[in-house]
């Protein structure tokens, strides 16, 4: 068994290691992917046939040496980045932004700044070969950590008992089972409710469940005494009692409301409520963000291509460049139909940390 010292020391020990792959991989990242573009689309290839063959070796070993290591550098930043940030959503998201933007950002670059020029041979196609290396590094895991997170959340989603223990940590242990007549029960009719106290109970009375008038078995005492006593003898004793307690007769509560609002906060009742709550809307999220981007989706797909054309004009800026290479309608619509469903997977994403938001912390 895993002592909490020995979590510790792992943990002290992941972030020594995972800080150091950091501090290095990073800067040699950012050093060799710099070099290696500005080799690319500066001018030493231009320059290559008046070259000297020594300075052609030099500039083929530079390249070569920078190529691998941007590669291992790459690897140590990515293998940081997951063991230190392995639970972070957005990680995932941004790995996968980044890493398609050099994949398939590089070359086409590469195609405009150089239109007609060959780029599967020579220098050039090392260094491309190189960069698109580096961005697949970062995408292949990033995609990979988006799909975890998608299907974690929408399982997490579906099966609503496992968030109520992930967000509220409530018990397991039932000595009753919960009711599976109805979706949303009233108080009474849940398995926290105790039989002996229901008669006595003003929700069960009222038939409005405890969390409308803010009183139950729960967080009311007087209920719990009322019901400890309903079957006692009736004698003077015990009407003193009831008396002295305040307890012979209805009375108005005067206890505020935020007390009462934060009491159902803590009520094992009320988080069951939240539950049921939970598991009738989170199966709706799923359909409807698909409703609504499939409803949308022409629109959604101009707005797409729009901004794909909007990057790919402000790359050929960065490239000094006025040529652009038109892709076909086919190549257009697989790219609008691969970003769609990728901004579909992280709406449905949000929407249920959103709804988990709302019924769990926010308690709507």
């Amino acid at each position: 068994m895993v002592t909490q010292d020995k979590k510790n020391r792992l943990m002290a020990f992941n972030e020594r290691i995972t800080g150091l792959g950091l501090k290095i991989g990073v800067p040699i990242l950012v050093l060799t992917a710099g070099y290696l573009l500005v080799t690319l689309f500066g001018d030493h290839l231009r320059q290559m046939p008046k070259m000297k063959p020594a300075d052609k070796v030099y500039l083929d070993n530079s390249i070569q040496t920078a190529s691998m290591m941007l590669k291992y550098s790459s690897i140590a930043v990515v293998c940081s980045l997951i063991l230190r940030f392995f639970f972070e959503e957005i990680l995932g998201q941004l790995m996968s932004i980044g890493g398609a933007v050099i994949y398939f950002g590089v070359p086409a670059l590469w195609e405009r700044a150089n239109p007609g020029a060959d780029s599967g041979s020579g220098l050039a196609a090392k260094i491309v070969s190189s960069l698109c290396l580096t961005g697949l590094i970062f995408l292949l895991p990033g995609v990979w950590l988006v799909l975890r997170d998608s299907v974690v959340r929408i399982w997490r989603g579906l099966s609503s008992s496992r968030v109520v223990e992930y967000r509220l940590n409530t018990a397991t242990g039932l000595t009753k089972k919960r009711s599976a007549e109805k979706l949303i029960c009233k108080c009474w009719e849940m398995a926290y409710c105790r039989e002996f106290v229901r008669n006595v109970c003003p929700a069960f009375q009222k038939k409005k469940s405890c969390w409308r008038i803010k009183s139950g078995c729960m967080c009311d005492e007087g209920i719990i005494l009322r019901s400890m006593t309903k079957d006692a003898p009736d004698n003077d004793s015990y009407r003193g009692i009831m008396k002295s307690l305040g307890l012979d007769s209805p009375s108005k509560s005067t206890v505020p409301a935020g007390v009462k609002r934060a009491r159902c906060r803590r009520c094992s009742i009320y988080s069951e409520h939240q539950r049921q709550k939970y598991r009738v809307i989170c199966p709706l999220v799923i359909p409807l963000v698909a409703a609504v981007f499939y409803y949308y989706y022409a629109q959604m797909a101009y707005w797409v291509e729009i901004g794909l054309t909007k990057a790919d004009r402000f790359f050929s800026f960065l490239v000094s460049s006025t040529h652009s290479i038109q892709g076909t309608n086919t190549d257009i619509q697989i790219m609008t139909a691969i970003t769609v469903v990728w901004l579909a997977v992280i709406a449905i994403c949000y929407c249920l940390r959103a709804l988990e938001y709302l019924i769990f912390d926010l308690q709507v």
